[in-house]
């Protein structure tokens, strides 16, 4: 940056060769590329080990830990200008008020999600009373259990190996269910303002915003190869 702003005589070449400057815009640069990875992961591009297995409680760590791990320690600028540590930490500060602002309820998990997170680590007494007896009941089931604790996730555990405990399942698929990110939606209004423009405005577009949303590629050649090509008679 400071050889293409001396070439072109800028008037912000004196402020690259500032230290402070510098020192802030690296910080900047640094604590943008942390909130483009969590960006990334909240729409669940940027985690493939979450693919197909990503639910509300595993986007709500990731919300918790960037903001206690990321924006409080500040060791990393001990051996900075005072000023500086001083804005970064005031910067910060306001980032994750900001946060807690905009996801008012990652920071707030009541005992009935601790329960589907964990039911077998969960205490019976903090329970609310209607659910008590049921998790008493589930935690005495062994063969769940097992299942729970050989790695299964929640979406299988609770869908698939605690149907005889109906009550907490329902509540369990209630929060499960839940969708995870506006991001597809979003995706889906950027994709129908290119399909559907002026010169289009009649076409129905479901079908291509299907299509255009999808993550299955489509076989082109196979598609091709099974065509029947047409005679002339």
């Amino acid at each position: 940056m400071k050889i293409f702003l001396n070439e072109k005589d800028s008037e912000l070449l004196e402020k690259f060769c500032d230290l402070k400057f510098e020192l802030q815009l690296a910080y900047l640069v640094d604590i943008f590329e942390h909130l483009n990875n969590l960006n990334l992961q909240l729409q669940g591009l940027g985690n493939k080990t979450l693919e197909f297995r990503a639910n509300i409680f595993i986007f709500e760590d990731k919300i918790g830990a960037f903001t206690f791990q990321t924006l409080i320690n500040n060791d990393q600028y001990a051996d900075t200008r005072i000023e500086i540590q001083q804005n970064i930490k005031k910067h910060l500060e306001k980032l994750k008020s900001e946060f807690t602002r905009y996801f008012p309820e990652w920071n707030k998990a009541n005992s009935v999600q601790k329960i589907i997170r964990n039911p077998f680590c969960a205490k019976v007494e903090e329970a609310p009373e209607y659910l008590q007896e049921a998790v008493i009941e589930l935690q005495n089931d062994f063969d769940c259990k097992y299942m729970f604790d050989s790695g299964m996730n929640l979406e299988e555990f609770w869908c698939r190996r605690a149907t005889l405990h109906i009550k907490l399942r329902e509540i369990a698929l209630r929060y499960l269910l839940v969708f995870l990110t506006t991001y597809l939606c979003e995706q889906g209004f950027s994709s129908l303002l290119v399909i559907k423009n002026k010169q289009r405005n009649r076409l129905y577009v479901s079908d291509d915003i299907r299509l255009a949303m999808s993550n299955i590629h489509p076989r082109i050649e196979k598609l091709v190869k099974e065509m029947q090509s047409q005679k002339l008679h």
